[in-house]
């Protein structure tokens, strides 16, 4: 459980776990389910970094346990929900900037959707999940791994 858990909402173990299970199934061969779970990992990494953002009182080293609930239900309440893009887009400041991974406006990882669990079996699912893993990788790397480095999380 990590320290940005909300209610039962915890952003970075569910990007852990995701980044795990999804490095398995590539290993296993299994893209489809890989790439299912890619998506998860930056949207997860992109909401702990909204909530670190909104939460973090530099004054005590801590996170305002009322600022994340607040964070959380604004985020519940918008409109990018499992938008990976609209997530990039909408504003951080100073603290959660820091954590903000560089992804350009056409990676690859963008084509991802929720949907995907509906869709047949993807015949580029072994190209794609081999272009989103680097994606995610950069992403996870570049939050859950600095925050925790950091002692954020």
């Amino acid at each position: 459980m990590s320290v940005l858990r909300v209610q039962n909402d915890d952003f970075p173990d569910a990007a852990a776990r995701h980044f795990g299970d999804a490095t398995a199934l590539c290993a296993a061969r299994r893209y489809d389910g890989a790439c299912y779970l890619l998506g998860y990992v930056v949207e997860c990494c992109l909401k702990a970094i909204r909530l670190h953002d909104h939460a973090w009182r530099p004054a005590s080293l801590n996170h305002d346990p009322q600022a994340l609930i607040a964070a959380r239900n604004q985020m519940a309440g918008r409109a990018f929900g499992h938008g990976l893009q609209a997530l990039v887009t909408v504003a951080i400041g100073g603290t959660g900037g820091r954590y903000l991974p560089d992804i350009p406006p056409n990676a690859s990882i963008y084509n991802w959707s929720s949907i995907r669990r509906y869709q047949p079996v993807d015949l580029d699912a072994e190209a794609r999940a081999t272009s989103w893993m680097h994606w995610a990788t950069h992403v996870y790397e570049t939050t859950i791994v600095q925050m925790t480095l950091d002692g954020v999380l």
